[in-house]
């Protein structure tokens, strides 16, 4: 596991009862399992949700407490607040009866030589089915 899937669980379970459909946290509570499970500080706090909202799945441990067709997700709730709901799956899953759709690679060719990877616009425009 990553120090991200570390600390969000922390702050997950720090807030979790069982049976609740929202748990609410706020950006501090990131600092404090830092300090909780002695990992240096986190310099940007705010991209911990930001990741797991756009980047990365939660943690199985996470997901697991959600009932069966229903995913955590994470939702800003104002000032550096959050809460982790309940949702229908909030992630795009690929249906396996459709026909793939080859898309060319519209990538610029300046961006592919000096920052392959980094075009997160130019990224979705690959596929790797």
């Amino acid at each position: 596991m990553s120090k991200y899937d570390d600390i969000i669980e922390t702050v997950f379970f720090n807030n979790y009862k069982e049976g609740e459909q929202k748990v609410s946290f706020s950006r501090e509570e990131f600092a404090q399992a830092c300090d909780t499970l002695n990992i240096s500080r986190i310099k940007n706090l705010g991209d911990i949700p930001y990741t797991y909202r756009f980047r990365r799945n939660l943690p199985d441990s996470i997901k697991n407490k959600a009932p069966e067709n229903t995913d955590w997700i994470i939702i800003g709730t104002g000032r550096a607040s959050y809460e982790f709901r309940q949702s229908t799956p909030g992630k795009i899953e690929v249906t396996k009866n459709r026909q793939l759709i080859k898309i060319p690679d519209a990538t610029p060719e300046i961006v592919k030589r000096y920052a392959p990877g980094m075009d997160e616009q130019a990224l979705l425009t690959q596929s790797s089915i």
